[in-house]
């Protein structure tokens, strides 16, 4: 076992000065009856603070004092070059900057030195926990750092529920109401971003069930816009684990409202991309699958099939997967990468097993998101089957 020594060295046996770390004032002054100096001869009660636990006193106010700060600029653009730096002051150079949580944009990384640079390649939303070390091993966390990657605005399409102006979907002006065709045209131009305004949207005008969104390769797909945003930060907040759900919601009623019984078996499908796909700011719901032991029994919300996917600050609610091969009532996991963040799995019913989600030889990673009154024949919230 490798344990880190709380002196400065070998010769010196001064405690590292780091506060509440390695009895750096975490001494008990009412307690203590000794000398009024330490060793060194200094004061052993230094400006009337609390001692520190040892033979020295570290002569300064509040330990090591190091603190750091994240870079003033949170947004950057995909594919245009982007360098920033975490500062650090106090304490005692040099200083180590790592990743302690949260996730880098693809494309970039994070130097020991502080440095976030590189070229991002996905526009994309994270969060990240970035720590610094100084010289006595002494820690600080900065507060979150939140960096939004914009997309380029010619690889944009924009829906309403409703088509406006031309219909063309180059703008909030120009929307289209076709939401699937703005995902086909995003994917053709090798991907981007399609922004959807507040609305009820349905897979199909018609009474096909087999009718699904279906995300295409490369497509950041987001939701809950008021329609007057010029870029992605300007958007309205969306917690659904908080009860502040997307405004746009994706749903598979598509025949008699309020009867699942001719609903959509899934509500959105990501199928055989090789690249990342975005689903971002929706509610998912109305989805009821068909519960005959074929592919459509399983992942009545969203069925994802390989690739790798993103979903956040979206709510699964009320999606179906009907009978005992019904598996997965709001999300299906057939051997993808997938990674949900800050959303909400409410009353989905898988009867066959995995009320709200059905893991099939995954590995699927959920962060702060909120499972509420989902039923299965066996896992309730989620099911995994190696």
């Amino acid at each position: 076992t490798t344990t880190t020594s709380p002196f400065v060295s070998v010769a010196d046996l001064r405690v590292k000065p780091c506060v509440g770390v390695n009895g750096m004032n975490m001494g008990d002054n009412g307690a203590y009856s000794g000398p009024a100096e330490d060793i060194a001869g200094k004061a052993r009660k230094y400006a009337g603070g609390v001692i520190d636990m040892g033979a020295y006193e570290y002569q300064q106010l509040g330990g090591s004092g190091l603190t750091a700060a994240a870079p003033a600029i949170n947004t950057a653009g995909v594919t245009q070059p982007f360098s920033q730096s975490f500062l650090a002051s106090g304490g005692d150079a040099p200083y180590q900057f790592t990743l302690k949580s949260g996730s880098l944009p693809p494309g970039l990384t994070l130097s020991t030195a502080g440095v976030l640079s590189g070229t991002p390649t996905l526009a994309i939303s994270t969060t990240m926990l970035i720590g610094v070390t100084d010289a006595y091993q002494c820690t600080f966390t900065i507060p979150v750092y939140r960096l939004t990657i914009e997309a380029d605005l010619r690889q944009i399409r924009y829906v309403r529920p409703v088509a406006t102006g031309s219909g063309d979907g180059s703008s909030w002006q120009n929307a289209t109401a076709d939401l699937q065709g703005a995902i086909d045209a995003v994917s053709a131009l090798n991907g981007g971003q399609v922004w959807v305004a507040g609305g009820l949207y349905k897979p199909t005008t018609g009474s096909d069930r087999s009718a699904s969104f279906r995300l295409r390769n490369g497509v950041q797909l987001y939701g809950g816009f008021a329609g007057t945003e010029a870029s992605l930060s300007e958007r309205a907040v969306i917690r659904p684990a908080t009860g502040q759900p997307s405004s746009t919601t994706l749903s598979g009623d598509i025949g008699t409202s309020g009867d699942a019984a001719d609903n959509v078996y899934k509500v959105v499908r990501n199928e055989g991309n090789a690249g990342t796909v975005v689903l971002d700011g929706f509610v998912i719901s109305g989805g009821y699958s068909r519960g005959d032991g074929s592919l459509e029994s399983l992942g009545a919300g969203l069925y994802t099939n390989g690739g790798s996917l993103l979903v956040s600050a979206c709510e699964f609610s009320d999606n179906v997967a009907k009978g005992t091969s019904g598996l997965g009532g709001a999300v299906f996991n057939n051997q993808s990468s997938l990674t949900v963040t800050g959303c909400r799995f409410a009353n989905n019913v898988g009867e066959g097993g995995g009320g709200a989600v059905y893991e099939y030889q995954s590995s699927g990673y959920y962060v702060n998101s909120l499972f509420v009154n989902n039923r299965g024949m066996t896992g309730g919230g989620v099911m995994t089957e190696s």
